[in-house]
């Protein structure tokens, strides 16, 4: 059994796991515990960093620790399980934990840049509820990120029919602003508005204010939470309009898996009146993204919404199953 007191010469570029194998070549990134090496006989290839024993670097890696600082330099050799970095001519750290490292090359976002992206889809649902039929579905949704700022802004439009006669149709937009105060919390301001027809519904908008933290953000994953207070107004064409003040809480999370063969997903919004805790409405989203190539994906969600609270002779729940192609960027 090979022991890691201390490590043997390694070339430069080479990453030495604890199986004692050796890998030459160049080190991309690593994140959420995968290294990702550019080598010259296999390409890009992925490594647990939990395997990873010593590392040399004779280029500056930018190396993210567990504190959140950040130390570029070149990766020296020193005692296996550690890394040892050299920034500049002079400075060098003391052996660092590897079970410390967080990232190393991790995506900039300068400034004054802005970085877009979105997705937008077009499909087909089934429906149960409500409504018992078969839909057409189209959604759309923008991001707009810097390093201190990030605005979200998206649309959902859902159309019902029978025998060429329409059944329902349901618009949903939204809205969200968020400033990041450290890397982590943000405070938030958002506005959410949808008209379904046939919940009795001629528009329910909700505007509010909180904050947020962001415990992912990566090329891979993604997980937020939200908590603040909201103002709600409902609009029915029969029942009774209603109004009221309510908190909000909030659920984010993305994921790709196997190399990027799939991504899950999960969205969630609840509503609580604070006038009547009975009153309560919540909105959410399930499934899964397959990419096709670069831009185009396939997804399969579903969509249930609740409302405690529904118009005169309405079911409380609606869930939508759909089905969808569409083009992300």
């Amino acid at each position: 059994m090979m022991s890691y007191a201390s490590s043997p010469c390694l070339a430069a570029e080479e990453i030495l796991l604890k199986n004692g194998d050796r890998i030459s070549g160049s080190v991309i990134r690593m994140e959420e515990n995968k290294l990702t090496i550019k080598t010259s006989y296999a390409g890009e290839i992925v490594i647990d960093w939990q395997e990873v024993a010593n590392m040399v670097s004779d280029t500056d890696i930018k190396v993210v620790l567990a504190d959140e600082n950040v130390i570029k330099g070149k990766a020296l050799t020193t005692e296996a399980g550690t890394i040892r970095i050299k920034a500049g001519e002079v400075l060098e750290t003391a052996p660092i934990a590897l079970s410390q490292v967080t990232a190393i090359n991790p995506p900039d976002i300068p400034a004054k840049a802005v970085k877009l992206s979105g997705r937008a889809n077009i499909g087909f649902t089934s429906s149960s509820g409500n409504t018992d039929s078969k839909n057409g579905h189209a959604d759309v949704e923008l991001v707009a990120r810097t390093d201190s700022n990030r605005f979200t802004v998206g649309g959902i439009y859902m159309r019902s029919e029978e025998e060429k006669v329409v059944t329902d149709s349901i618009i949903t937009g939204y809205s969200k602003y968020d400033h990041f105060f450290n890397k982590k919390w943000y405070g938030y301001a958002n506005a959410l508005f949808t008209k379904d027809r046939n919940q009795d519904l001629n528009l329910r908008s909700a505007y509010g204010v909180g904050v947020g933290y962001q415990f992912l953000e990566t090329e891979l994953t993604n997980f937020s939470v939200e908590a603040g207070p909201s103002y709600m107004n409902e609009d029915y064409d029969q029942s009774p309009d209603t109004n009221y003040s309510a908190g909000r809480w909030s659920l984010n999370y993305d994921r790709y898996f196997l190399d990027k063969t799939f991504q899950l997903f999960h969205f969630h919004e609840l509503f609580v009146s604070l006038e009547n805790s009975a009153d309560m409405f919540l909105r959410s989203k399930t499934g899964v993204r397959i990419p096709l190539n670069k831009n185009f994906l396939a997804s399969f969600q579903v969509n249930f919404d609740w409302d405690n609270v529904p118009a005169f002779d309405k079911v409380r729940k609606d869930t939508d199953y759909i089905f969808s192609f569409g083009y992300q960027w």
